[in-house]
């Protein structure tokens, strides 16, 4: 499509909505340069159970889930070199993790901890993200990733956190998206309490005999006496 084309559909679109015509979201038309990437490499977030989460790990450091989708919208080829994510606070490096069929299997699955959840290798994009888009191409799935650093404490559990996924293609061009996620922190067991004993050791003290009780153990041997 010419671009005075793509401007003119662009165009007739608004016209649309500005009328009360309801349309389906820009990255989903066709047609227009792009569709909603000016660069045509589409990146947008993927809301599902267990994904966008920010979350506490042992030994103070964090991981980090997101799924993505990822479409190579215009012409050409885009290839993908590198990606990081971006996070509202200073020195928040993360490493993705590695792909475990380099030292296992290919059908060995990701996980934060030796023994922890399983992530099949085939849903998640840490080994498959970076290489070359066709127009169309898809690439659809988690990444997995860990800070050495948890999030400041400034930030309670469950607060929502804007982070930025980037991409860096073959022409050093940033593509960029904002993911919303959700930060879970480990909860605190409380420590327990003790209260000091009063008591002393076993016989650390004689017993008080009472009134009652020496009555008692004089009736009981004069008892004794007279059955004897």
């Amino acid at each position: 499509m010419k671009i005075r084309e793509s401007e003119e559909l662009r165009e007739h679109w608004r016209g649309l909505e500005a009328s009360g015509i309801p349309l389906e979201p820009l990255e989903f038309r066709s047609g227009g340069e792009g569709r909603g990437s000016p660069n045509g490499l589409l990146i947008r977030q993927e809301i599902d159970v267990g994904s966008q989460v920010i979350m506490e790990l042992a030994g103070g450091r964090a991981g980090y889930i997101l799924k993505c989708f990822i479409r190579r919208d215009l012409p050409g080829n885009t290839t993908i070199t590198d990606f990081w994510l971006e996070l509202p606070w200073p020195d928040a490096h993360i490493d993705w993790l590695p792909d475990p069929a380099q030292e296992e299997s290919i059908f060995a699955p990701y996980t934060f901890t030796r023994g922890g959840w399983p992530y099949p290798r085939t849903d998640v994009l840490n080994h498959r993200l970076k290489g070359v888009l066709a127009r169309g191409q898809v690439r659809n799935g988690l990444l997995l990733g860990v800070g050495w650093t948890r999030p400041p404490k400034m930030y309670p559990h469950g607060t929502k956190i804007m982070a930025t996924l980037h991409i860096i293609d073959q022409w050093d061009r940033t593509h960029s998206a904002p993911f919303e996620m959700y930060l879970h922190r480990l909860r605190k067991l409380k420590k327990p309490t003790y209260t000091k004993s009063t008591r002393g050791p076993l016989l650390s003290r004689r017993d008080i005999i009472t009134q009652d009780k020496a009555t008692y153990r004089l009736n009981q041997n004069h008892e004794k006496k007279e059955v004897a």
